[in-house]
């Protein structure tokens, strides 16, 4: 069970559902929703213990917006927002003046 959960910790969940249907001889099913539970009561007792896995397998610890240099906090949404708007601006006037 120390190795499951040390998978999910890492977030690696296909890897320890594969190691709970060895271990219990379940079915992928019910595999999956005994390992889904494990990590909502992880989550909930340790949840600094997660980590965030990379493309490339390697593992980082999790960082919020503000940890990350040159990353700001709720910036860009509006940025997007505006370009959608203009897009669907413009989509109006090339159908009513065409």
């Amino acid at each position: 069970m120390n190795e499951i959960r040390e998978e999910i910790f890492a977030g690696r969940k296909i890897t320890a559902i594969k190691l709970y249907r060895q271990y219990s001889g379940l079915g992928l099913a019910e595999a999956k929703d005994a390992v889904e539970e494990m990590e909502r009561k992880l989550r909930e007792e340790s949840p600094g213990k997660f980590t965030m896995g990379g493309l490339d397998g390697s593992q980082q610890e999790a960082k919020s917006a503000k940890s990350v240099s040159g990353v700001q906090e709720g910036k860009g949404c509006f940025a997007v927002f505006i370009v959608l708007l203009a897009m669907a601006m413009a989509l109006v006037f090339v159908t009513v003046w065409c």
